[in-house]
């Protein structure tokens, strides 16, 4: 039995974004997704902090991962990690637009994960700090255009992205030669709108998407506002797999952990 993967975070660097749940999510679709068969190489398109490409690493155990980001400190945080997490010799490093990388690397890649700027410039009030605005601003169609570029043949691109949101995901990405072929939906709870779409796509013709059994989150409060409601069953065990993935330096705070 292979054992249990460990990735290590290392101190976290000023002006690169958390750790969020959504990334932990997008993890585990694709440790559950099993695709594809062959696992050479991945690459983390706009990594932020590398939390996806240490999960392909660590539990989806691709032979070799990219991380790319225009942010030279999230390159480093990234380099940090994986080096702590003793990946180093499966993993490379660009600090580079995704455009720029996509251009110069047509086709090499089996799998790109992304966790993409969920709004568009024009669409959000700004942040006074830059940091925050470059990690949840940005071009999905540049993202969508560099993925794809980057594709082999029978490859995935896997992605995470507001659920209130999936028609203009669709729109773009099938604009691009990108088709939706696995997708699954996250609420926060039962009956509400769901919140988060995961999306396994593929270039080719439409027609095949599978639609998995939504994710919820937490449990009915039971009435009483004051009490937080307890997680469901599936979204307790993703947190417990994800906690005994890694482990986190002394006095190191995650918003997951």
């Amino acid at each position: 039995m292979a054992s249990e993967p460990a990735i290590i975070f290392a101190e976290r660097t000023e002006g690169v974004y958390p750790i969020n749940v959504d990334a932990v999510l997008l993890g585990a679709f694709l440790f559950d997704l099993k695709a594809p068969r062959t696992r050479r190489h991945a690459v983390d398109l706009g990594c932020g902090s590398g939390v996806i490409g240490l999960q392909l690493l660590a539990a989806c155990r691709f032979d070799r991962v990219t991380f790319v980001d225009v942010h030279s400190a999230s390159i480093s945080s990234a380099m940090a990690s994986v080096e702590a997490s003793a990946f180093s010799h499966r993993a490379d490093f660009v600090a580079t637009d995704a455009r720029a990388y996509a251009d110069t690397q047509k086709g090499i890649a089996n799998l790109v994960a992304i966790n993409p700027p969920y709004f568009e410039p024009h669409t959000v009030t700004l942040s006074p700090s830059a940091d925050k605005n470059r990690a949840i601003s940005g071009s999905l169609p540049l993202f969508l255009r560099a993925a794809r570029q980057l594709l082999g043949r029978a490859g995935r691109v896997v992605l995470a992205y507001p659920a209130a949101r999936f028609d203009a995901l669709l729109v773009e990405s099938v604009r691009v030669g990108l088709v939706p072929k696995v997708a699954r939906f996250v609420h926060g709870r039962a009956g509400e709108p769901a919140r988060l779409a995961l999306v396994a796509f593929a270039a080719g013709g439409l027609g095949g998407l599978r639609v998995l059994e939504p994710l919820v989150e937490w449990e009915a409060s039971g009435g009483d506002a004051k009490l937080r409601p307890a997680m469901t069953g599936e979204y307790q065990a993703i947190l417990a797999r994800w906690r005994r993935w890694i482990g986190v330096p002394p006095n190191e705070n995650r918003s997951i952990a």
